[in-house]
């Protein structure tokens, strides 16, 4: 394969954080939903929405795979633990340790890195089986 093209890497990190918001809807959803009543059952459309942010997210992913190189983008989509990190703490008030955080900091240094050896054109070793 050639080279991974920035877009591809863009449509990538979008796709996590569409991942990611579906994480967030169907932690709501599953929150509410109860099979004991139809308002129960009538709350179940943040599942829904989750199962819709999922594909959409998954719909991208496929776009960039076709676009560039998977050893190059699919380190990418470990960003999805940094915007569920995010997200549960603005819209769930959950609680980030310092531990947390400093995981989501070698998260994104990792990511970075990787970002900039693609964009540098670094030879890459292949591995011969």
């Amino acid at each position: 394969m050639g080279e991974t093209k920035p877009l591809a890497i863009l449509v990538v990190i979008l796709s996590t954080a569409f991942t990611a918001s579906g994480s967030l809807f169907l932690k709501r959803g599953a929150d509410r939903l109860s099979f004991s009543s139809l308002q129960g059952i009538l709350d179940g459309y943040f599942v829904i929405i989750g199962l819709s942010f999922y594909f959409i997210g998954f719909i991208m992913l496929t776009f960039s795979f076709r676009h560039g190189e998977l050893s190059v983008l699919f380190p990418f989509i470990s960003l999805s633990f940094v915007w569920v990190a995010i997200l549960s703490s603005v819209f769930l008030a959950e609680v980030v340790t310092p531990l947390e955080m400093a995981g989501v900091a070698a998260i994104v240094c990792g990511v970075v890195l990787i970002g900039i050896s693609s964009r540098n054109g670094n030879k890459k070793l292949r591995l011969q089986g």
